[in-house]
């Protein structure tokens, strides 16, 4: 299945109560002020290790739930959702647990990069 039909079809798996809930939960008390761009190491990983973080992992839909729950949100927003999902899934984590959640943010962050959210040193453009 191409990459682009599994992104588009998670969106459609959650509903609005879901999805306000993980939004709640990860974005719920944001400190002012937000941060202004991501100040931790983005590395580029193996188009098989993304889809298998992203898509295929046991834990998979955790995941799609907290990116979709961050659609609309302003980019600083999304910063502080994914800090916050750095802190609570790869402090202390096993290797393995800690690259597959740091596979996933290292991919987001590069997406808004690519989409003209960040610059080319992850500070926040729009």
């Amino acid at each position: 299945m191409k990459t682009v039909k599994k992104f588009k079809q998670w969106e459609k798996k959650f509903t609005t109560a879901e999805l306000v809930s993980a939004r709640v939960r990860w974005m719920g008390g944001p400190p002012e002020p937000l941060p202004v761009r991501w100040d931790m190491s983005v590395d580029v990983w193996p188009q098989s290790q993304v889809q298998y973080s992203v898509y295929d992992a046991k834990d998979a839909s955790d995941w799609q739930l907290f990116r979709t729950a961050l659609k609309g949100v302003s980019t600083p927003e999304k910063l502080y959702a994914l800090k916050r999902y750095y802190i609570v899934n790869c402090y202390e984590a096993h290797k393995v647990t800690w690259e597959l959640h740091k596979v996933r943010i290292d991919n987001y962050i590069l997406a808004l990069r690519r989409g003209g959210q960040l610059d080319e040193n992850y500070a926040v453009v729009r």
